[in-house]
């Protein structure tokens, strides 16, 4: 586990940095992304910490995790991003995101409460997967030349308020 966290936060220190670069590098016609990238940067800064501090309640060394290299799996991984951004389009450093994303959504809070089960480690050693893990994301596109309604049931969500994924407007609480 605590190589595991050693390597996210290999790749997680990045994100920033990379949101930065892909941000400058949108196109004039992908303008209205910038605001969404700037969000996404608030919401992203200092991940890399709660990996640090998850890997000290795991028993790790947070230092040494820190000062060691990236395996050769990671730095391609984040190499390629960076290349992506640099020489090809920006854009497609959003779909590496997504997976990401999207990954640790389905993924994150059944395999924290695996590994704490397996390993007898404390619940603050999970901080960076559990985070991941409560995320929510519902895509509701519209395929039609004009809007259209849509009833959804969301009761599963009831008091929960959702947010527009560009403009990060926020709709009403979801009722029943």
């Amino acid at each position: 586990y605590v190589e595991f966290l050693t390597q996210a936060y290999h790749h997680v220190r990045h994100t920033v940095p990379l949101l930065m670069a892909a941000g400058a590098r949108l196109p004039e016609r992908h303008e209205w992304l910038r605001e969404a990238v700037l969000h996404y940067l608030d919401e992203e800064k200092g991940h890399e910490q709660w990996i640090l501090n998850d890997i000290e309640h795991a028993g790790g060394d947070r230092q040494a995790a820190a000062a060691s290299p990236p395996s050769i799996a990671t730095e391609c991984m984040v190499a390629y991003a960076y290349d992506t951004i640099e020489r090809r389009n920006p854009l497609g450093f959003f779909g590496m995101v997504f997976v990401l994303e999207g990954t640790s959504v389905a993924l994150a809070l059944n395999a924290a409460d695996r590994i704490q089960k397996t390993l007898q480690l404390p619940t603050r050693a999970f901080s960076y997967l559990r985070s991941h893990g409560d995320d929510v994301f519902l895509c509701v596109a519209n395929l039609a030349r004009s809007a259209q309604p849509v009833e959804l049931d969301l009761a599963a969500y009831k008091g929960r308020v959702p947010v527009e994924a560009m403009g990060r407007t926020a709709f009403p609480p979801v009722g029943d």
